[in-house]
């Protein structure tokens, strides 16, 4: 039978053992605490790392979003622009108020008044696509769309691939086959050789017309860098042997032309005889086209080749002249006015000269300015009145030169054509026995072996050989 002491240790032990695991479960329920706070922390910390801010970003919107004007009435430029402005909402998280403002900003001229009027109803961007599509979206007739084909050209300053694309995407929207398309692209390039160069092969889709069109580019380019600087060969004279009796052949006006019109050709940039400016030619001028004029009629609408009325090739002052002096007046026409005067061609005057009157008749704007000229024989020097500017026509030529202003009593013609006009670039002239002829580039009938020579020097080399 267990007595009170025994009863006591027993109870002790129990108490303990209680109290032992208490505590062990105290620190057990604390640990996995610490574990789950643990747990929530790092997953805290996790999604704050990864997490993007909720609200709206404006990246560079410039290069994602064009600016549209609603100008050109092409509805694929309009659906682009619609769609890349959907496009840039969707990728930056826009809200529907910050891309509704991103829209009204990009546009311009038509559009932004577009946008003006309707702008009391476009409240949210879901509307104001709705009724963006309606306007500039809506569908165009096959007419439009054929004339708009038909008039896109290559312009100047534009690319071969941008014209290209640009030109097979209307094709496109008129359904045309693909020897359609090549052709119409071949009709609006601005080059003839690389249009002869495509038309001239049987490739007639996309990818093998933009591969022709990049090898014709690369061979014109390493063409033009060869040839760039090389210069035309001249074989040289070679000396005959000069005789003690023999005579100095003497050097004539004449065969001074014929040197000048021997000589390389100009490496400066073309110019343009429709509009007088440089850069391009005549056939590539957005300018106007001047009417066709006759040399020899003076009438416009024909050429002097296929001129119906009969009268001599060119156009003398007098059939039977009194003197030789009447060869070099020509008929001059200043700033294509419908009034013709008459002019002196002075060779050996380095300026043309004009009267005051005829200025003022002709309206010429006369800058004060004060030049000496000096003529043969003179011991004071001749003093102008100024200095004007304007188009002078003789025959086929005609160019923009500096005129230089006298009193009436100083000259008896009323303009004096000088070296400022002969000594143009491609401006050429003929003197022969009767009459002077001036063109543009002109070829001299005869080579220079063919030019006859005076009988007595002829006479001369016969007897020492």
């Amino acid at each position: 039978m267990p007595t009170e002491t025994d009863k006591n240790v027993t109870g002790g032990s129990a108490q303990a053992f209680d109290t032992n695991d208490l505590v062990r479960a105290l620190l057990e329920q604390n640990r996995l605490r610490e574990q789950q706070m643990d747990k929530i922390i790092n997953k805290l910390m996790e999604t704050k790392a990864t997490e993007r801010p909720t609200a709206s970003m404006l990246p560079v919107i410039m290069q994602t979003v064009p600016v549209f004007n609603g100008e050109t009435g092409d509805t694929d430029v309009a659906a682009e622009w619609l769609r890349a402005l959907k496009t840039a909402a969707l990728v930056n998280k826009w809200s529907d108020a910050c891309t509704l403002e991103t829209g009204r900003s990009h546009l311009a001229g038509a559009a932004r008044n577009w946008y003006l009027c309707h702008m009391s109803d476009l409240e949210s961007f879901q509307k104001f696509a709705t009724l963006f599509e309606e306007t500039f979206m809506g569908h165009e007739s096959i007419t439009e769309t054929w004339k708009s084909m038909n008039e896109r050209v290559q312009r100047r300053d534009e690319t071969v691939f941008a014209y290209f694309h640009e030109k097979v995407r209307l094709c496109r929207r008129l359904g045309l086959t693909a020897i359609e398309t090549k052709k119409m692209v071949c009709v609006g390039l601005h080059s003839r050789e690389l249009s002869s160069a495509l038309l001239s092969n049987g490739h007639t889709s996309e990818t093998e017309l933009v591969a022709d069109i990049r090898t014709f580019n690369e061979v014109d380019r390493n063409r033009s860098e060869r040839y760039r600087n090389t210069a035309p060969r001249t074989t040289p004279i070679k000396s005959k042997p000069k005789f003690t009796s023999e005579k100095e052949p003497t050097i004539t006006k004449e065969t001074k032309n014929v040197n000048n019109m021997r000589g390389t050709p100009s490496q400066t940039s073309p110019r343009c005889y429709n509009c007088q400016l440089s850069g391009h030619i005549a056939r590539d001028c957005d300018q106007p086209r001047k009417p066709l004029k006759c040399n020899k009629c003076k009438r416009e609408g024909h050429t002097a080749k296929y001129c119906q009325v009969n009268i001599t090739d060119v156009n003398l002052i007098s059939v039977q002249p009194k003197s030789s002096i009447i060869h070099y007046i020509k008929e001059v026409r200043i700033n294509e006015h419908e009034d013709i005067i008459h002019g002196l061609v002075d060779t050996g005057s380095a300026v043309s000269i004009i009267k005051r009157s005829t200025a003022v008749r002709f309206g010429l704007e006369i800058n004060s300015r004060k030049i000496d000229m000096w003529a043969y024989g003179t011991a004071q020097p001749v003093i102008s009145l100024g200095e004007a500017e304007a188009v002078i026509s003789i025959d086929e030529v005609q160019e923009r030169v500096k005129l230089i202003v006298v009193n009436d009593n100083i000259q008896q013609h009323e303009i004096i054509i000088g070296r400022s006009f002969i000594e143009l670039e491609n401006v050429t002239f003929i003197k022969t026995k009767n009459q002077l002829v001036f063109g543009y580039d002109m070829k001299f009938p005869y080579q220079e072996s063919d030019i006859p020579r005076d009988s007595s020097e002829k006479t001369c080399i016969d007897n020492n050989s």
